[in-house]
């Protein structure tokens, strides 16, 4: 069973929490039906989740919890009458849905069997489509504990060199040894790799150089924030920050000019609510977009905001962009994953997807608001993928292709006719990538990083990537991969 199944399977925690007390008198008098077996089914596993019982009925100090563990068919003995019918309906309902599971998920279930060979089983169950693995993946070209640190996050890659940074420390790692350190006065936030500069904030917009570590110049942060995010952009950058300023950048300017390198442009509309968790920049050719928390700009050559969309009922963009090879926008907001045609859009001023300029903005596929990753959907031809609770969906014209279960919650990098994700798929299993094939979702191949500290059940691998090399960050470790192998 996947480590997403076993996690996010909302049928299973209510159908444990809606059978823990039924009874099993009647199931000693005959041959076990299939109610049978779901009760049993389902008592068993409330022996494994009697912790999400305090939730269900309000149980702040455990007292009804351990009276039905105690009582079991009992109700009343634990709970007032409403509490009682409104359990034993609930207990109802959860076998009903039971009863309707394919047989050969039950079986396995039944065994809490986890080998390969339930996996399709449980894909049904879960209406997915199968994503069996058909071959062994690449060995990782190296693998490095950082000493010194606890935990590596907010990881960039360049030309064949990681950088990731730890509380206030940043560490660049290439083949395998570590090749510089640096300590800082504050967190950084790690922005792009721009002309032998690590754009970073911390105490204003730094570089340091990507070669030694060492500052090359700092540029204060003014009366605004800290900056958000930051894309290469012809020779220079376009930098963007948290109060809705904005500017275009001349890194080899900056160490003799540093009032003339960064040409600020006007804030962009919206202001503080630029601020938010995604908070992406995507280069689409002669112009770029920002994605915000519930605002997408989209901005010409000449730094004007050609259009401006937003989310319906402020719900938020919940996925980066990615740019499609025509120069389209391909985002996930709201329930849906939608295509941004820029040409389209022009005059746009606050429009959501429903009243747009005609053509501005096309639904390809829906989205689980509830299971949203927020990482960038995958554009391929006709539509996108898109990960969402450890699961990868492929639509087309509005219509679902594929959808598969491969316990994978990183960005998807795109790699030919694959993407690739990593993850943890098994519970209790190893840190793994997997190569997913775009045309049906299967596993073209499967790569396990048995000596990187195993996931906790929460635990999700980083996955970034230059153009040539995959690299794995999980706690203070680091293992690389070749991209195309």
């Amino acid at each position: 069973m996947s480590r997403s199944c076993a996690a996010v399977r909302p049928w299973v925690i209510a159908a444990v929490a809606a059978a823990a007390a039924t009874s099993t008198a009647a199931c000693r008098s005959h041959a076990p039906s299939r109610r049978d077996r779901c009760t049993r089914l389902l008592r068993g596993f409330a022996g494994a989740f009697t912790a999400g019982l305090a939730a269900a009925l309000d149980d702040a100090d455990g007292a009804k919890t351990a009276c039905l563990r105690d009582h079991g068919d009992d109700l009343e003995a634990c709970l007032d009458p409403a509490d009682a019918t409104a359990y034993r309906a609930a207990m109802i309902a959860a076998v009903a849905q039971c009863e309707a599971w394919p047989e050969a998920a039950l079986r396995c279930l039944e065994r809490f069997d986890d080998s390969p060979a339930c996996e399709p089983a449980y894909a049904a169950l879960q209406g997915l489509d199968y994503s069996p693995v058909r071959g062994a993946g690449p060995a990782p070209r190296w693998q490095l504990q950082v000493d010194g640190v606890e935990q590596l996050s907010d990881a960039v890659a360049a030309a064949g060199t990681l950088y990731a940074s730890a509380e206030k420390t940043v560490v660049a790692i290439g083949d395998g040894a570590e090749r510089w350190r640096r300590s800082l006065d504050d967190a950084p936030t790690l922005l792009a790799v721009v002309g032998g500069c690590l754009l970073t904030d911390a105490d204003g917009l730094r570089c340091l150089d990507t070669a030694t570590g060492a500052t090359r110049w700092t540029l204060p942060r003014g009366d605004g924030g800290g900056w958000l995010a930051a894309m290469s952009r012809g020779a220079g950058a376009v930098v963007v920050g948290d109060d809705g300023q904005w500017g275009e950048l001349d890194p080899a300017r900056c160490a003799d000019d540093p009032a003339g390198c960064l040409r600020r442009h006007p804030p962009l509309p919206g202001g503080p609510d630029v601020a938010s968790m995604t908070r992406s920049l995507v280069d689409l050719g002669d112009r770029w977009a920002y994605v915000g928390d519930d605002q997408l700009y989209l901005i010409g050559g000449d730094g004007a905001v050609s259009a401006r969309l937003a989310v319906r009922g402020g719900g938020g963009f919940v996925t980066d962009g990615a740019a499609t090879a025509d120069g389209a926008l391909i985002v996930g907001w709201a329930d849906g994953i939608f295509r941004v045609t820029p040409a389209a859009c022009a005059g746009a001023d606050g429009a959501d997807e429903r009243d747009a300029p005609p053509g501005c903005v096309t639904r390809i596929g829906d989205r689980d608001p509830e299971a949203a990753d927020g990482y960038a959907p995958v554009p391929v031809a006709d539509g996108a993928i898109v990960g969402a609770g450890g699961e990868l969906r492929r639509w087309r014209a509005g219509a679902r292709v594929w959808a598969v279960d491969v316990g994978a919650a990183t960005p998807m990098i795109p790699g030919g006719d694959v993407v690739y994700v990593a993850g943890a798929g098994d519970l209790d299993g190893p840190a793994e990538v997997r190569a997913v094939a775009i045309a049906d979702g299967a596993t073209a191949w499967r790569t396990q990083l048995t000596t990187l500290p195993r996931p906790g059940l929460l635990d999700v691998p980083q996955l970034v990537a230059d153009d040539a090399t995959l690299y794995v960050v999980l706690e203070n470790a680091v293992a690389a991969l070749p991209r195309r192998p």
